[in-house]
């Protein structure tokens, strides 16, 4: 009976089969992937550092921060008198024994970065007391995002962001982050990346990742705003902050 036999593979054959399946296990694994963007982190940018003078003064006219004149906020509990609801500038920020603090009025504000993007920031800050203070993030004709947090004297305190835009909070962007009660001096750590933002206050992460869908850049500012205990006192130490990029 004639039989037909199959001649072996050839060697080219042979190696062209292995590198397709070593090629499969790659890119199953992510391997054959494209690299993931690289974290580019610019130089930190020092706009306040506390010096031991007593007394009390302005913020100079030609330094990095910006006591405001003009802000106006209406946020979405403005019915509630602790939260962050209709505000209006009728005090300002200065230097206060070494340390940026409000030096006048109850609902002040001051500018601690004009405009960016992406970036990280980091404060050393004693806030506590009761009443109400704010974070406006990538802050531009009057939109942007806002961090608010009061302290109750029996209901803990709660940290809550919202998105503006005409200087209102818009309702179905109001979130709770966490309650956390600030204890003495703490270092400050906030940043925006790739609209996730992230706020860690000494230990306590009280925000991971949370989507800022509309943020864009722009200004970061902070102030008080008065409730029935007051606004919050508010002393800073030392402001940092520095623009990060992502590069493929």
């Amino acid at each position: 009976m004639l039989r037909w036999s199959a001649s072996p593979p050839s060697l080219g054959f042979a190696i062209f089969s292995h590198s397709l399946a070593f090629a499969a296990v790659l890119a199953a694994t992510g391997s054959l992937t494209a690299a993931e963007p690289k974290l580019v982190r610019g130089k930190w940018t020092t706009v306040f550092t506390a010096k031991r003078v007593p007394g009390e003064k302005p913020l100079p006219e030609k330094g990095p921060l910006t006591s405001l004149t003009q802000l106006d906020l209406e946020g979405v509990k403005r019915a509630d008198p602790f939260h962050l609801g209709k505000f209006a500038i009728n005090g300002e920020f200065g230097v206060k024994d070494g340390w940026l603090t409000r030096t006048s009025g109850r609902n002040a504000a001051v500018e601690l970065v004009p405009e960016v993007g992406d970036f990280e920031l980091e404060a050393v800050v004693n806030a506590e007391s009761r009443g109400g203070w704010f974070c406006l993030l990538g802050w531009k004709e009057d939109h942007g995002y806002g961090i608010y947090n009061v302290t109750y004297k029996t209901s803990g305190s709660p940290w809550l962001i919202q998105e503006f835009r005409g200087e209102a909070g818009i309702e179905e962007t109001l979130e709770e982050l966490n309650h956390f009660e600030w204890r003495g001096q703490q270092v400050l750590r906030l940043s925006v990346i790739e609209t996730k933002l992230n706020l860690l206050v000494g230990t306590a992460q009280l925000a991971r990742d949370v989507d800022l869908p509309n943020y864009h850049p722009g200004a970061i500012r902070i102030g008080t705003y008065d409730t029935p205990y007051g606004p919050r006192e508010l002393r800073i130490q030392s402001v940092r902050y520095r623009p990060v990029t992502l590069k493929p």
